[in-house]
């Protein structure tokens, strides 16, 4: 939060050039939080006046099968669920199911017609569902793996790798893959085609990647631009511009730490899981595997009194100067981190804490 960030700042003005009051300062930041958080409901409140309009209901929209179609509402086309809206109850509504590519609509769940266009007016809260299918003939390709910010150690700058989970080759000619900006966008080159159980991988900087990964293919070219390190929304639409997949990660919890610039990639646990979900998700090897199978590289410690403790392996390996070593706390409780030789003979205790709190840590060994 901006306040929070220059808050130390403000302070030290005040004592510096003894020009203003903190408190006056406080003040105007309450101003400025007390005018965003009812400015949406006023304006709200004055349209509804104006135009004579009844009192506000809820609209709540899911898609049984993500990446299976959208749903239009008046002239807003939704394609991210589930989504929520707030109407005048006398106002009417046009909804539309519109199947994505290779996917048919088969009905509507919370309202008894089943026409893909209907119109509503929310005399109460409305929860629609809007229920695809996929044709016989369509099987999805999809988001596997993420590497949106490298350590620098490790530095093969941005890349995405897609996975065809399905049993026939896709052609990928004229798709496109976009971050949260419309203008940054990748499309697909001609002929370009993804067969069953395959990896592609697009890459920001061809000649970093392969330098950390020289013989990984095949490769789709270059991204043009790159991904959030603090977190975004990457999406893939196919070639009639409709939406297929997407996956909004973030760099906190519940989403893997490890991935936000210290050696790991946001890699899918497994192609059948739902991949808009953070628990489906791990932090990878470091570097990643792109154009192979995603395996997990965490060793899980369970010990004796029911202390928690996860400790990845060390990075970059082999090393010449410094290795990184992290571990994840569960349970508060002792916790060491020490190094030994091949005969077992300790060589240096590098971390000794007695009631160590849950948390994610790292601990640099230089030689």
């Amino acid at each position: 939060m901006l306040v929070s960030e220059i808050e130390g700042e403000i302070r030290n003005h005040f004592r510096r050039w003894d020009d203003g009051n903190y408190s006056e300062w406080e003040d105007q930041v309450e101003d400025l939080r007390y005018w965003s958080r009812y400015r949406a409901s006023r304006v709200m409140t004055h349209i509804r006046n104006f135009f004579d309009l009844g009192a506000l209901r809820d609209l709540s929209l899911d898609c049984r099968l993500r990446g299976g179609g959208q749903i239009r509402v008046n002239s807003r086309q939704i394609e991210i669920f589930p989504w929520e809206g707030r109407y005048p109850e006398d106002l009417s509504l046009e909804l539309e199911a519109i199947p994505a590519y290779g996917y048919h609509f088969l009905g509507w769940e919370g309202i008894d017609v089943q026409d893909s266009i209907i119109s509503v007016t929310l005399n109460e809260a409305l929860e629609l569902t809007a229920i695809f299918e996929p044709e016989d003939w369509y099987e999805p390709v999809l988001i596997n793996e993420i590497n949106y910010h490298s350590a620098p150690e490790i530095d093969s700058e941005d890349w995405i790798e897609l996975y065809n989970n399905g049993l026939e080759n896709v052609e990928l000619s004229g798709w496109v893959l976009k971050d949260s900006e419309d203008a940054h966008a990748f499309i697909f080159p001609p002929s370009e085609e993804l067969g069953p159980g395959q990896y592609l991988v697009i890459s920001r900087d061809r000649v970093k990647f392969s330098a950390v990964h020289m013989d990984v293919l095949p490769m789709a070219g270059e991204l043009g631009f790159g991904f959030s390190g603090g977190g975004e929304i990457v999406r893939l639409y196919n070639h009639n511009q409709e939406l297929i997949d997407w996956v909004e990660y973030d760099d906190f919890t519940p989403w893997p730490l490890f991935p936000d610039g210290k050696g790991a990639t946001l890699s899918l646990i497994d192609p059948d899981l739902d991949n808009a979900l953070a628990d489906s998700w791990f932090a990878s090897l470091p570097g990643g595997t792109p154009g192979s199978r995603n395996v997990l590289p965490l060793n899980t410690i369970r010990a004796p009194v029911e202390k928690a403790i996860t400790v990845s392996e060390p990075w970059p390996n082999p090393f010449s100067e410094m290795i990184h070593i992290s571990y994840l706390v569960e349970v508060p409780g002792r916790i060491q981190v020490a190094v030994y030789d091949l005969q077992g003979r300790l060589v240096e205790v590098l971390v000794d804490v007695p009631d160590r709190l849950p948390g994610l840590f790292l601990v640099d060994l230089a030689l």
